[in-house]
């Protein structure tokens, strides 16, 4: 008898086990195909991404153009951003399923805040499409779920803990590339520099032929002809390699205060395609106690700048300050 029940009781365990390994088994097959729904193991072949949100801001167009990827059309898109949008697309998996409980807020949650994504492909067809909803309690996993059904997973990326709703809810200007100036020395045709309030320091700098001229920008500064300091136009040059800006404000109300005051420098450049840019620099000086701005005695550190491309931005002095000289500092003493 007792042989009995031991047999009846190894066979309970046995088939317990069973079951447990084949429904694990039929669940591990049924994340890997969720995995698929959601991610591309090459995202080479997305040729266009579209995100949008319920919060009523305008939605994001990035597409692909090249070796780079242009924002709404218009812009260029910041490397970096794209790359961790796209980083999340190939990497991220199901970390467990939304338990029961927590099913109809998760989806309440994702109806009313939820992130629309869509994929395309070259030809304009879309691959994938998906919701991204909020984190979980332990701010481990995001809730997201497939376009067309209303089913929420707990998405993460393996051995990286953070918000995966982050990468895809950059807004506006935040998805631009910040280089407003990308020159190489071979590219440039003309630049000049032209300061109100120091005429003298002004100049114009032009390629002609194989050869370069520096000369004052104003007539009335008497022309240095102590001959050009060597290779000084190609270090000179070098520097619109590549200039970024701090932040774009061009939703920013305050800037009109500055930039409607005479500016501290107006960049010229032209290229040997014809493509001319101008920035006016406005110096970010404190404001007093009477809320007036103090222009005397004041180091500068940033500045508005107004772009012939018709934004306003921010810039460091720091990263600018190289590209600001002055007429004699290309010549022989």
């Amino acid at each position: 008898m007792k042989k009995t029940i031991g047999l009846f009781l190894l066979f309970l365990v046995l088939a317990g086990i069973t079951w447990m390994v084949l429904n694990k088994k039929d669940e591990g097959e049924n994340i890997s195909k969720i995995d698929q729904a959601f991610t591309l193991a090459s995202v080479d072949q997305i040729h266009k991404i579209f995100i949008a949100d319920r919060s009523g801001n305008a939605p994001t167009e990035l597409e692909r153009s090249g070796k780079e990827w242009i924002y709404n059309g218009k812009y260029r898109a910041a490397k970096p951003t794209v790359g961790l949008l796209l980083d999340a697309i190939k990497r991220m998996r199901v970390k467990h399923l939304v338990p029961e409980a927590a099913l109809e807020n998760v989806t309440l949650g994702m109806a009313s805040e939820g992130i629309l994504v869509q994929l395309f492909d070259q030809s304009g067809k879309k691959i994938k499409g998906f919701y991204i909803g909020g984190m979980t309690n332990d701010e481990r996993g995001t809730f997201m779920a497939v376009e067309g059904q209303e089913k929420p997973y707990v998405m993460h990326i393996p051995s990286w803990e953070g918000n995966l709703r982050q990468r895809f809810s950059i807004r506006g200007s935040d998805w631009r590339d910040p280089t407003i100036i990308r020159k190489k020395v071979e590219e440039i045709q003309y630049v000049s520099l032209e300061y109100p309030k120091q005429k003298n320091q002004s100049f114009v700098l032009q390629k002609e032929g194989e050869n370069y001229t520096v000369e004052p920008l104003f007539p009335t500064t008497p022309k240095i002809t102590t001959g050009l300091k060597r290779g000084i136009i190609e270090s000179y040059l070098v520097n619109f390699r590549s200039l970024g800006v701090e932040s774009f404000e061009n939703e920013n109300k305050k800037t009109g205060a500055y930039t409607s005051m005479v500016p501290f420098c107006i960049v010229r450049l032209k290229d040997v395609q014809g493509n001319e840019q101008e920035i006016k620099f406005h110096p970010l000086y404190p404001k007093g106690e009477d809320g007036e701005i103090v222009a005397d005695g004041k180091e500068i550190e940033r500045y508005f700048a107004a772009t012939s491309e018709g934004d306003v931005v921010l810039v460091q002095h720091l990263v600018f300050q190289k590209i600001f000289w002055g007429y004699p500092l290309f010549f022989k003493e």
